[in-house]
């Protein structure tokens, strides 16, 4: 079971990669290039927040 702060930890990071993709969204439509680096580093970010920590295993 996961501790209340884990999970605070987790609602915030998920809230700020959402944001992130959001601006990043505002940018592509604005026409600027840097839009594509928001989407592709934030989906990275929220895709990490919910991945099992032995997939980075080696």
């Amino acid at each position: 079971m996961s501790s209340q702060r884990e999970l605070w930890r987790l609602l915030i990071n998920v809230v700020l990669c959402l944001t992130g993709l959001v601006f990043g969204y505002v940018y592509l439509t604005n026409g600027l290039i840097i839009g594509w680096l928001f989407v592709a580093a934030f989906t990275f970010f929220l895709l990490v927040q919910f991945s099992n920590p032995s997939d980075y295993d080696i």
